[in-house]
């Protein structure tokens, strides 16, 4: 059996299906890197995550067709753990890792994000 706490995560930051970085970001985890844990209200972030792909924002006027939405305080830990200001982003995959993340995130980047993947475009 595996101890976790001796054990480094993998990253998926030079796969073809995770985005490339936002450079306007000055921290928190990169695509590709596994979703830090934070306590959000009622829990922990991770108990928020759908069965498929979601989109963890600080936006609440964010809504994306088919991906389900948590939206986080940007005062929260989670927001500080994710390094993200009132309009970033992340897409997290069902595996748990970042796909991509934006600093100011738009519908339409959130899409095209999701569509590379899930392989439709590389």
């Amino acid at each position: 059996m595996a101890n976790p706490r001796q054990m480094t995560p993998y990253t998926y930051a030079d796969s073809p299906i995770v985005s490339a970085d936002d450079p306007a970001f000055a921290g928190g985890p990169i695509p590709g890197a596994p979703l830090p844990e934070a306590r959000v209200p009622g829990g922990y972030l991770s108990d928020q995550l759908g069965r498929g792909f979601t989109l963890i924002t600080t936006n609440p006027n964010l809504a994306v067709p088919g991906i389900h939405v948590v939206v986080i305080q940007p005062t929260s830990e989670a927001a500080q753990v994710l390094g993200a200001d009132p309009n970033s982003a992340y897409l997290v995959r069902p595996d748990s890792h970042i796909a991509a993340r934006w600093f100011d995130e738009t519908t339409a980047a959130v899409q095209s994000a999701l569509s590379r993947a899930i392989g439709e475009t590389a």
